[in-house]
C-alpha cells in the first residue's frame, strides 16, 4: 500500500507542475484572443480532472492531513486561473460591441473613437469593507458598471464579487449568481456602507491612527501628506467643519521624527498660528528635496553602504574627476501588492492597523523586524522597534489601551475596587468533552495526559507543568490571551508539541500557549456511570471522564474539527451525547445526578480603573436614537394603529399600502401565464412537482391559504405568480414555493411597488455576531414559519391570491393567502415589528426574553446567550413560554399559591384570589370567544348580524356539566420562585493534588509548621526535620481533613461536647 501512495504522490505531483506552467502561461495572455482562452480553460478543467480522481485515490489509502492541505492550496490555485480566464473572456467578448458601433459612424464617430483608445484604463480599486474608501469605490464602480446598462446583471455581480475584499465580500458571498440577485447584493452593500456617520469616524480615526514616519523616508512623508490631506477633503465633502488646524498639525507632527519636527519650529514666526495647508506644503517640500538622486563623492564625504551593484557601477567612474551619480539598476517589489517599492511605503499596508500588519507580515512569510523575506527573526540584524526596543519593526507596534487619568486632579490616583459575590446552585453535571492522549517531550518519549476538546478556543493552551516536564522548545509571547468577559490571561510562552491519538494512528503538530492552570477539576464532582446506559463496545477518548481530574491540554477549534468523525449516539435516559472521534467517543452534554446539588459560593475582588472610568463615559454618553423618514415614520403608525391580537396570542397586521395603491392594474393574465410555464417545468421534473404540491397542500392544511369559492370579485386585488427554489442542504423543507410580490400588473405597477418597506429595526449581522460571540453560553434557534404565524386582515388578503391545481385535469383554482407573505417587501418589517411588539407587552412577565426578542434576532433567526448556566436556562424557559404563551398559562397562576410565585406575578394573583375563587375561572375556546372580534376587527354590517357577539357561545346557555372541559397538562410555570441554600463548601483536598507522595507533602506541611514556630518563638530550630516535627505535621494534616469531612463531629470533640 504505501508504494501505491507513492506512485500516486510522484503522479499529483506532475499535475500540480502543468497547474504551475498554465498560471505562468496565464500571465503572458493578458492580450490575447478568445479562442486561445477558451483552450487553456479546457486545459484548466482537464488537469483539475485528474488531480481530483488522484487526490481521492490518495486519501482512501493515507488519511494525513498534510494531503488535505495539498488539495486546499490546489482548489485555490486552480480557482484563481479559472477566475482570470473569465473575466479576460468576458473582456473580450464586450469589446467588439462599442467597437462595431464606432465603425458605422460617421467620421466624427471615429473621431470619438480614437480619443476613446487612446484613454488609458481605469482601474477599480477593491473595498474590502473600509468605511473611509466606500464614497471612492462606489462613484468608480457605479460610474463604469452600475450605470452601464449594456452589461447584464448576472455579470455586473461576477464583476462585484471580484472587487470586494474581506467583510465586503464576506458580506454577499451567499448570493448565488442570478440576474435579480446582482440589485439584491448592491443594495446590501448600499445600506451596511452608505452610512455617513460610520464614514465620518472612519475618516477621523485615520487621522488619529497615522503611522509613524521614519527618518529620512521621503515616500512615508509624501504618503502622509497625501493621506492627511485626502481625510480631511473627504470630511468636507460630508459637510464636517474641518477648522481644527492647531490639533491637526499637533497629531501629524508627532508621527515626526525629532529633527524633521525642530526644521518645522524653526520655519515658523513666533505669534503667528499656522494653518494645515502651510504645514503640509513644508511636508511636501521636504520629501522632495530628499527624493530625486542621492550623491555619492570620492573625497570628503563618508562612504555610504552600497549593495554589490552599486559597488560596480562606483568602481566603473572612480577615474573620473568629478562627482557620480549611482542608480541602483534592480527594483524593489512589494511583496504585498507587487508595484516597485518597500512594502515600508507601500499604501495599502500602510493603511492597515498595526495588528493588521503584523499579520499581514505573517502570512506573507516576511522578518517581523525588517519586514524582508529570505530569513526569520532570529537571523535579523536590523535594528529594533524604537517606541519599546522589542524584536518587530516601528510599523508594527501596537499600544496596550491606555490608562486615562490626571496628575493635575490627583497625584496618587486610586484604583476602583468591585467586589462581586457568586452562588452556582444545580442539580446536575454538564460533561465537557475530554480525551486522554499521548504526547511527545523533547526525546520523542510518550507521556500520557489529559485534554479538553474546546470548539469555541481560538488557540491551543498547555499547562505550565507539563510543558516544563516535557522540555520543548520555548518561542516568547508578549501579547495575553483573553477569554470569557474580556479577562486577560497573561502568557509567557509557546511550544510546538505533537499529540498522538491513544485508540488509532492519528496525531497532529500544533503550537500550544503555557498559561499556569486551564481549568478545575473536570468534572468538578462524580457522575454516576451505570446511570448512563454507555454501550459496552465503544473505545473512549477518556475512559475516566466520569471522574473529576485536572486539564492538562485544551485542543482549540482547528484540532477539534480535524479529530471530528462520523457517528454520534444520543443516550436514551440523559441528555448527554457521545460523538466520535479520532481519539475516541467523547461524551459531552448534561446528566442526572438524580437529587443531589451541588452548591458552591465564591467571591472576587477585582480592582480595574480603566473599566470603572468606562462605566462612566458610557452612563454620560448621549442616546443615539434613530431618525425615520417619512415612509419609514408612516409604516410605524399603521402598525401601531392597525395590528390587533387574538386570543390565541396571533397577530393580525394590516398591509401597508402608500399613494400607488390605485395605480395596481390586472394581474390575473400575467399570474395564469407564469403558471403554465410552472406546469411545463413540471412535465420535466414530476418529483418537484410533487414536492410542490405538498407543499401547497400543507399551506392550505394549516389554514394560511383559503379557496375562494366567490368568484364574483375573482379579478379583484392582485394575483402573485410563484415558483420553487429548491435547496437540497436543508434539512427540512427541500423546496420552498416562492411568491413574487415585484412581477408588474397591465399598468407597469407591482405589489411591491404599492407597499411601503418599512425601517430596519433589528441590528446588523455583524453586532449581532459580536454579541454572540461574548457570551459564555449561547442558544441558537429559529422561529418555525416565522411570517406564517402572524395572520393578514381580511380586507387586505385580496392582494395576496394566488392561482393553483394539483393536476393539470383539474380546473385551476383562486386561493388567498391568509398570512404574512415573504416575497412582499412589507413581508420583514412586518414580521420582525409583529416581533417587538409581543417583546414590549411581555416586558413585565418576561424581562431577559423581551430583551432578546428586540437585540438578538436577525429575523427569524436566534443568536443568543448568557454568562451563566442559570441564566442561560432561566432565558431559554422564557423565550419557550413566551413565544408559545396563550391564556392557559394564565389560569395556572391563578390557581397556583401566591408565595411561589415572584413578585410581579405573586401580586396580581393575590388581587385575584382575594375577589374570586380560583376554581371560577375557566377557558373559552378561540372559535367560540366573542372578544376576538374586537381585538380582530370586524365591519358594523357584519358585527351586528353576528350572534355570537349578541348571545354568546352556544354552550353559555347551558348547564355547566355541558360547558368545555380543559385539561391543564402539568407544565413548568414561568415566572415561579426556585428556593436556594447556600452552603459554604471549603476542602483542603487540592493540597493532595499538588504532591505525588504523602511523604512529600509530609515533609512540606512540617517546614510550613517550622517556619510558623520559628516567626513566632525566638528560638529557631535549624538543619533536617526531626522525627517528631514529621510526626507533628501528620496529626496536624489528619486533624484537617477530619475537619473538612467531619465538621460536626470535629465540633464537638472540641468543645468536649
Amino acid at each position: 500500500m504505501a508504494e501505491n501512495v507513492r506512485t500516486l504522490i510522484r503522479h499529483r505531483d506532475i499535475i500540480r507542475a502543468q497547474l504551475t506552467r498554465l498560471r505562468t502561461a496565464l500571465d503572458n495572455l493578458r492580450d490575447s484572443d478568445i479562442p486561445a482562452l477558451e483552450t487553456r480553460k479546457a486545459k484548466l478543467v482537464e488537469i483539475y480532472n485528474e488531480f481530483a480522481k488522484t487526490q481521492r485515490e490518495i486519501e482512501a489509502l493515507d488519511d494525513n492531513i498534510e494531503h488535505q492541505n495539498i488539495r486546499f492550496d490546489f482548489d485555490d490555485s486552480h480557482l484563481e486561473c479559472l477566475e482570470f480566464i473569465e473575466r479576460q473572456i468576458y473582456r473580450l467578448k464586450s469589446t467588439p460591441v462599442s467597437e462595431i458601433a464606432s465603425s458605422n459612424a460617421t467620421p466624427v464617430n471615429s473621431t470619438v473613437k480614437d480619443a476613446q483608445f487612446l484613454m488609458p484604463k481605469i482601474q477599480i480599486k477593491s473595498f474590502d469593507g473600509n468605511y473611509a474608501e466606500w464614497h471612492s469605490f462606489y462613484d468608480t464602480f457605479n460610474s463604469l458598471v452600475h450605470s452601464n446598462d449594456s452589461i447584464p446583471a448576472v455579470h455586473k455581480l461576477h464583476l462585484l464579487k471580484s472587487y470586494l475584499l474581506g467583510d465586503a465580500a464576506n458580506m454577499i458571498g451567499s448570493l448565488n449568481a442570478s440576474e435579480g440577485n446582482y440589485l439584491v447584493a448592491w443594495n446590501l452593500l448600499q445600506k451596511r456602507f452608505d452610512q455617513p456617520r460610520k464614514i465620518i469616524q472612519a475618516h477621523i480615526r485615520a487621522l488619529f491612527e497615522l503611522p509613524d514616519v521614519a527618518k529620512d523616508a521621503n515616500t512615508s512623508l509624501r504618503l502622509l501628506a497625501e493621506r492627511v490631506e485626502m481625510h480631511v477633503n473627504s470630511l468636507k465633502a460630508l459637510g464636517q467643519p474641518v477648522d481644527w488646524h492647531e490639533m491637526l498639525i499637533y497629531i501629524i507632527s508627532s508621527k515626526l521624527d525629532k529633527s524633521l519636527r525642530n526644521a518645522w519650529e524653526r520655519s515658523l514666526d513666533d505669534g503667528v498660528m499656522p494653518t494645515l495647508t502651510e504645514f503640509l506644503s513644508f511636508l511636501a517640500k521636504n520629501a522632495r528635496d530628499a527624493d530625486p538622486i542621492r550623491l555619492s563623492s570620492s573625497v570628503g564625504a563618508p562612504k555610504p553602504r552600497h549593495t554589490q551593484s552599486d559597488r560596480i557601477a562606483t568602481n566603473k567612474s572612480n577615474s573620473l574627476a568629478h562627482v557620480t551619480c549611482v542608480a541602483n539598476t534592480s527594483q524593489p517589489t512589494c511583496a504585498l501588492c507587487k508595484r516597485e517599492h518597500f512594502i515600508q511605503t507601500c499604501p495599502t499596508f500602510l493603511g492597515k492597523q498595526s495588528r493588521d500588519r503584523a499579520d499581514t507580515a505573517r502570512r506573507l512569510k516576511l522578518c517581523l523586524n525588517c519586514l524582508r523575506s529570505g530569513h526569520s527573526i532570529a537571523q535579523c540584524r536590523s535594528s529594533s522597534c524604537r517606541n519599546c526596543q522589542r524584536r518587530h519593526n516601528t510599523l508594527l507596534h501596537f499600544y496596550d489601551p491606555p490608562t486615562v487619568g490626571s496628575k493635575a486632579n490627583n497625584e496618587h490616583p486610586q484604583p476602583s475596587t468591585s467586589i462581586v459575590a457568586l452562588t452556582a446552585c444545580s442539580t446536575s453535571e454538564t460533561l465537557l468533552s475530554t480525551a486522554r492522549v499521548k504526547i511527545l517531550d523533547k526525546y520523542n518519549r510518550v507521556h500520557e495526559c489529559r485534554a479538553l476538546l474546546d470548539n469555541g478556543a481560538q488557540i491551543n493552551l498547555i499547562t505550565e507543568r507539563l510543558a516544563e516536564k516535557l522540555q520543548l522548545a520555548k518561542t516568547k509571547l508578549y501579547s495575553p490571551a483573553t477569554g470569557v468577559g474580556l479577562q486577560r490571561q497573561p502568557r509567557k510562552y509557546s511550544v510546538e508539541a505533537t499529540i498522538k491519538s491513544r485508540t488509532s494512528n492519528y496525531q497532529i503538530t500544533s503550537t500550544f500557549s503555557a498559561i499556569p492552570a486551564i481549568t478545575g477539576l473536570m468534572p468538578s464532582r462524580r457522575v454516576d456511570r451505570e446511570s448512563l446506559a454507555l454501550p459496552n463496545n465503544l473505545s473512549f477518548a477518556d475512559p475516566d471522564f466520569d471522574k473529576p481530574a485536572n486539564i492538562d491540554l485544551l485542543l482549540g477549534e482547528r484540532i477539534f474539527y480535524q479529530a471530528l468523525s462520523d457517528g454520534h449516539i444520543d443516550l436514551s435516559n440523559q441528555t448527554a451525547i457521545l460523538h466520535n472521534t479520532r481519539f475516541g467517543w467523547i461524551v459531552s452534554g448534561e446528566v442526572d445526578t438524580h437529587g443531589e446539588t451541588l452548591r458552591n459560593a465564591a467571591c472576587y475582588l477585582t480592582t480595574t480603573l480603566d473599566q470603572q472610568l468606562h462605566k462612566f463615559w458610557e452612563i454620560e454618553e448621549i442616546a443615539q436614537k434613530a431618525h425615520l423618514s417619512p415612509e419609514e415614520q408612516f409604516c410605524e403608525t399603521h402598525f401601531s394603529q392597525n395590528t390587533s391580537r387574538s386570543s390565541d396570542g396571533r397577530y393580525t397586521v394590516k398591509l401597508p399600502f402608500n399613494q400607488k395603491q390605485g395605480l395596481l392594474g390586472s394581474s390575473y393574465n400575467n399570474a395564469l401565464r407564469r403558471f403554465y410555464a410552472l406546469e411545463r417545468k413540471f412535465e420535466r421534473n414530476q418529483d418537484i412537482q410533487k414536492q410542490y404540491n405538498e407543499f401547497l397542500s400543507e399551506y392550505e392544511r394549516l389554514g394560511h391559504m383559503t379557496d375562494i369559492t366567490d368568484k364574483a370579485h375573482e379579478h379583484e386585488g392582485y394575483y402573485l405568480p410563484h415558483h420553487a427554489v429548491i435547496k437540497g442542504s436543508s434539512l427540512t423543507t427541500k423546496i420552498r414555493v416562492v411568491f413574487d410580490g415585484s412581477a408588474k400588473t397591465a399598468s407597469g405597477i407591482s405589489l411591491n411597488d404599492t407597499l411601503a418597506v418599512g425601517p430596519t429595526i433589528q441590528d446588523d449581522v455583524f453586532a449581532l455576531t459580536l454579541r454572540f460571540r461574548s457570551h459564555a453560553y449561547v442558544h441558537t434557534a429559529d422561529i418555525e414559519k416565522m411570517y406564517r404565524q402572524i395572520n393578514v386582515h381580511e380586507a387586505d388578503r385580496k392582494y395576496q391570491k394566488i392561482l393553483w391545481r394539483t393536476d393539470k385535469q383539474a380546473a385551476i383554482k383562486t386561493f388567498q393567502l391568509n398570512t404574512v407573505t415573504y416575497g412582499t417587501s412589507s413581508a420583514p418589517f412586518l414580521a420582525v415589528r409583529a416581533l417587538h411588539q409581543l417583546a414590549n407587552e411581555s416586558t413585565h412577565l418576561f424581562p431577559l426574553a423581551s430583551t432578546v426578542l428586540t437585540r438578538d434576532f436577525y429575523i427569524d433567526d436566534l443568536l443568543t446567550g448568557a454568562n451563566s448556566l442559570e441564566q442561560a436556562v432561566l432565558l431559554r424557559d422564557e423565550l419557550t413560554t413566551l413565544l408559545k404563551s396563550d391564556s392557559t398559562i394564565t389560569l395556572h397562576w391563578i390557581r397556583a399559591s401566591p408565595h411561589t410565585l415572584k413578585t410581579f406575578i405573586a401580586n396580581r394573583v393575590s388581587e385575584i384570589q382575594s375577589h374570586t375563587c380560583p376554581d371560577d375561572w375557566l377557558h373559552v375556546p378561540t372559535g367560540d370567544n366573542p372578544a376576538d372580534f374586537i381585538s380582530r376587527g370586524q365591519p358594523p354590517s357584519e358585527l351586528i348580524k353576528n350572534t355570537l357577539w349578541e348571545d354568546g357561545p352556544a354552550w353559555l346557555s347551558k348547564s355547566e356539566t355541558d360547558w368545555p372541559k380543559l385539561q391543564l397538562a402539568p407544565i413548568d410555570i414561568p415566572e415561579q420562585r426556585t428556593p436556594i441554600v447556600l452552603i459554604a463548601n471549603t476542602s483542603i483536598l487540592d493540597l493532595f493534588e499538588r504532591f505525588s507522595k504523602f511523604t512529600t507533602l509530609l515533609r512540606a506541611v512540617a517546614y510550613c509548621l517550622r517556619f510558623k514556630a520559628n516567626s513566632l518563638n525566638k528560638q529557631r530550630l535549624h538543619g533536617e526535620l526531626s522525627a517528631a516535627e514529621i510526626h507533628f505535621a501528620y496529626t496536624r494534616v489528619i486533624s484537617l481533613v477530619q475537619a473538612t469531612l467531619f465538621p460536626a463531629e470535629y465540633q464537638a470533640l472540641k468543645t468536649g461536647l
